[in-house]
């Protein structure tokens, strides 16, 4: 193999890296946005729950006149409040549309490391390094401006990488995910 070959064969696995690193990160996000729509629609079933509740209570203090349902009927006030505080306060739509907007755009760049990889056996070593610096760019730009993913995101991304197989990050797994026209035909020992 010629150093000009061996340059080359270089940047298509720096490419192919950067293509599983961005896959990894649009994950991240995608399960980020599922995570806090769950805990929002989980904290407004709650919120609901402990307004009927609430309700419920005060009209039984009044009817009753018991402590032990305006105790109660304090407790879930108090509850209700911190409830209605936390949906307030995270602005949960807004992170859940930020952690989306982040996914659309990665993904974009994603399917142009698809496309600099299929171009990539006709195009010169200068223009593979000029869009392949171009994409960089791009990511590195998305990523200034994206909000932070958490640890449980970052689990759950793993997981439905490594074990469930929605996207893949080893070469082989790549292969899998690209057209055939593009794989390397590498198999799970690497071959």
């Amino acid at each position: 193999m010629s150093n000009v070959d061996k340059v080359r064969e270089n940047i298509k696995k720096q490419i192919r890296e950067e293509y599983g690193k961005l896959v990894y990160t649009y994950t991240c996000h995608n399960k980020e946005a599922r995570i806090i729509n769950n805990r929002t629609k989980m904290l407004k079933i709650v919120k609901l729950s402990l307004s009927g509740l609430s309700t419920a209570g005060f009209i039984g203090a009044v009817f009753s006149n018991a402590k032990i349902v305006s105790v109660l009927g304090t407790v879930i006030s108090t509850a209700l409040f911190v409830i209605t505080s936390i949906l307030n306060e995270e602005n949960m739509a807004c992170s859940i549309a930020s952690h989306n907007n982040t996914a659309n755009q990665l993904w974009l760049v994603r399917e142009n490391y698809v496309s600099l990889l299929s171009q990539f056996d006709n195009l010169s070593t200068e223009e593979i390094v000029k869009k392949r610096d171009e994409l960089l760019l791009q990511t590195n730009k998305i990523y200034k401006n994206s909000p932070q993913t958490s640890s449980k995101a970052y689990e759950k991304a793993q997981e439905a990488l490594k074990n469930n197989q929605e996207q893949f990050f080893e070469d082989w797994e790549i292969d899998l995910m690209l057209p055939r026209s593009l794989r390397e035909g590498r198999n799970e020992n690497g071959e």
